[in-house]
């Protein structure tokens, strides 16, 4: 087993979509996440007018749509280009990095220009060599891929394009995610084959992360939401704010842990004046 020499985990909270379409309370998230301790606030991007007519025409009737039919869901929890430089400068004023996931190639070209720790890829979209592609040309930063819904094995292909930019996320496309089904593992088998890795998390607690931090993850993302009861399927797989504070802070706690004895440690010595038997 590859063990880290030190945690360098960072936390990357996912917005996603739990802003609900809301610029100000995407903006109360970036700085919650700042509060919070996050490296990173993470959101997402695409371009809804590309899905097929009969996608965006399905009928989307459930207590978290917001629209009638998928597509006006899909247009309503959409931020167009303008708002994420919006957001992008809301990150600096707040002190954390902005970053986002492209689902599409036209959402990749709005948002490329914005400065950026990493682009990433979703589940949804591991297997769009089109994307893909258009990224490994139009990015020369890092480039962060999720696992997830894929067959072992296609990170070679990730691993072609990217080279030593690509940094892979074990993800189940759950939400929430069973403790059975996070694959923890993983992150030893990518590890030993030579690759960089995260964690994209969507189970309960954090337990979870902080074991994965010890095995080497690079980045631990979770999602974030102001209230978990909010309106919105992802809520639910989602940290409030005090729940990713205490994951930095457990993290870090880690990292300050990750050592070796060499002889009496100093908080002994007044202890083993006391305590040991000579």
């Amino acid at each position: 087993m590859i063990l880290p020499e030190d945690i360098g985990t960072r936390v990357s909270a996912e917005a996603g979509c739990n802003h609900q379409g809301d610029i100000r309370t995407a903006k109360k998230m970036i700085r919650a996440a700042a509060d919070a301790g996050c490296s990173v606030v993470k959101f997402q991007k695409r371009t809804p007018f590309l899905m097929s007519q009969a996608h965006k025409d399905k009928p989307y009737d459930n207590p978290h749509s917001f629209g009638k039919t998928y597509g006006e869901h899909r247009q309503a929890l959409e931020f167009n280009s303008q708002q994420h430089a919006e957001l992008w400068n809301q990150c600096r004023m707040e002190g954390i990095e902005y970053a986002v996931s492209v689902w599409d190639e036209q959402a990749f070209l709005d948002v490329k220009h914005l400065s950026a720790p990493f682009i990433k890829i979703p589940s949804a979209r591991n297997e769009d060599m089109d994307l893909l592609r258009v990224v490994a040309d139009g990015w020369k930063g890092e480039v962060h891929v999720s696992n997830g819904m894929a067959d072992p094995g296609i990170e070679k292909e990730w691993k072609t394009l990217f080279g030593d930019r690509l940094v892979v996320y074990v993800a189940t496309s759950s939400y929430p995610c069973r403790f059975s089904d996070v694959c923890l593992k993983d992150i030893i088998r990518l590890k030993e084959a030579g690759y960089r890795v995260g964690l994209s998390g969507h189970h309960q607690g954090i337990a979870i992360d902080v074991a994965a931090a010890a095995l080497g993850v690079e980045w631990v993302e979770r999602h974030f939401t102001l209230d978990r009861c909010m309106r919105g399927t992802d809520h639910a797989a989602s940290l409030e704010k005090d729940g990713i504070t205490k994951l930095v802070r457990d993290i870090d706690a880690l990292k300050s842990a990750w050592n070796v004895r060499h002889g009496v440690l100093p908080c002994e010595v007044e202890t083993r004046a006391k305590l040991k038997v000579r």
